[in-house]
């Protein structure tokens, strides 16, 4: 955790710190594990995954807040989003 606060200053010199703030700083999480397909269907897909073991500060405390499903049809396209801000159920 990052502690920041702002100090003014003037030509005489540095005044009174302001109260400060906190921040946790953040960094991408790690890949999600176990992928599988649990259940097809004509219409529909139901896929499970763990949760990846670093959401963003190193452990899981982080939470994930959505999901983007991603596809590679073979078109020489690559991976593109089929859905955006899937959240766990």
């Amino acid at each position: 955790m990052t502690e920041l606060r702002v100090v003014p200053l003037n030509a005489i010199g540095r005044g009174q710190p302001s109260d400060s703030v906190f921040l946790t700083s953040a960094a991408l999480p790690s890949a999600s594990l176990n992928i599988s397909v649990s259940e097809f269907g004509e219409s529909y897909l139901v896929l499970e995954w763990t949760v990846p073991l670093n959401t963003g500060i190193g452990d899981q405390s982080l939470p994930i807040i959505s999901y983007e499903l991603q596809v590679d049809e073979g078109f020489g396209v690559g991976f593109v989003p089929i859905t955006k801000n899937y959240t766990d159920t």
